[in-house]
C-alpha cells in the first residue's frame, strides 16, 4: 500500500532507512544512525524502511512490534519520550518489505530545538532491537 496522502501544511522529508539483524542469534546487533531535519510547526510524514543486517534485504516485520520514540535528548529516559505505535501515529505500509510511515504532529515540532528519535522493534519474546535512530532537528519556518 501507499503512504497516506499528505494534507495541507504537511511536509515529507526524505525516507529513512535502517538495518535490522536477522534475529537475536546473530550476535552483534547493528542499527543505522540517520539524522532527520523537519520544519517547525508542520505535521510531518516520515517513511521508514527497515533492512536486515546486510543493509539490502528488506526486513519482514511479521511477528515484530515496532515503536517510534521521540524525546528531547538521546540521554533522556525513555519514560519521557512521546511514543508512536502501530495505529497511534505509526503505520506499517508493507509488512513483508519492512516499510512504515510515521506522522509527527506539529504540536511535537512546535519548538525550534533539537530532538532525538529511535525506531525499535520487539520480537515475540519481548527482545527489543533498535533499527534507526538519530538527531531530529526542528528548523524555524
Amino acid at each position: 500500500g501507499q503512504p497516506p496522502a499528505l494534507g495541507p501544511g504537511t511536509r515529507k522529508p526524505p525516507a529513512l532507512t535502517g538495518k535490522q539483524p536477522h534475529g537475536p542469534s546473530t550476535g552483534a546487533l547493528m542499527a543505522s544512525s540517520v539524522p532527520l531535519s523537519v520544519i517547525q510547526g508542520n505535521d510531518v510524514t516520515v517513511d521508514l524502511s527497515v533492512f536486515e543486517e546486510d543493509g539490502a534485504t528488506p526486513q519482514d516485520l511479521t511477528g515484530l512490534t515496532p515503536q517510534l520514540l521521540v524525546k528531547d535528548s538521546q540521554y533522556d529516559a525513555d519514560a519521557t519520550a512521546t511514543v508512536f505505535t502501530v495505529g497511534a501515529g505509526l503505520t506499517i505500509t508493507n509488512l513483508t518489505l519492512g516499510l512504515l510511515t510515521a506522522l509527527l504532529p506539529r504540536t511535537l515540532l512546535a519548538v525550534s530545538t533539537g530532538l532525538w528519535y529511535r525506531l525499535d522493534v520487539a520480537d515475540g519474546s519481548g527482545e527489543i532491537t533498535t533499527c534507526i535512530y538519530g538527531p531530529l532537528t526542528v528548523t524555524p519556518a
